[in-house]
């Protein structure tokens, strides 16, 4: 069970860090989170709905779902107030999959299809692994954004996240 106890621990520090990052988000005016920030996504705010909106349907795709299929659910151009709301429930149910989750449900396969036609197979645990990435190498990108804003996130590295305070 350290595999699940990992993926929850690792969920719970993308949840925390990414809501730091949104607080710190709140703080800069709408010219600075739609300026182009010259990163593969474009804007932060462009990065922060990515990111959001690539975690949802990744978890979504482990639960049987395709979002891809289904209405957006925010909008690329939402406050920062409405992408801290989406962040806290995509969080919630996060968690809670991988809290329903057994052994066997982490190694099962989802079948992905491709807009191409072709259809490709991963373990959920590879899935659920890829979304912490992702997240991971986006929000380095819009905590350096933050912090040229002047509205810098701090240290965000998981063994502060776990290591005893005090």
């Amino acid at each position: 069970m350290l595999g699940k106890e990992m993926l929850t621990t690792m969920f719970d520090y993308d949840a925390t860090t990414n809501a730091r990052l949104l607080e710190c988000a709140a703080r800069v005016s709408d010219e600075q989170l739609d300026a182009s920030s010259g990163y593969s996504i474009g804007s932060l705010r462009q990065t922060l709905w990515h990111t959001l909106i690539v975690a949802y349907g990744w978890r979504s795709q482990c639960q049987g779902m395709d979002a891809r299929a289904q209405p957006l659910p925010i909008e690329q151009t939402a406050a920062v107030a409405a992408f801290q709301a989406f962040q806290q429930e995509e969080a919630a149910r996060a968690r809670e999959f991988v809290a329903a989750a057994n052994e066997d449900d982490l190694a099962g396969r989802v079948t992905l299809k491709h807009p191409d036609g072709t259809e490709r197979s991963l373990a959920r645990w590879q899935i659920l692994t890829h979304i912490l990435y992702h997240s991971a190498q986006h929000r380095s990108e819009m905590a350096e954004l933050l912090t040229r804003y002047g509205q810098s996130p701090g240290d965000t590295d998981f063994l502060f996240y776990v290591m005893p305070k005090g």
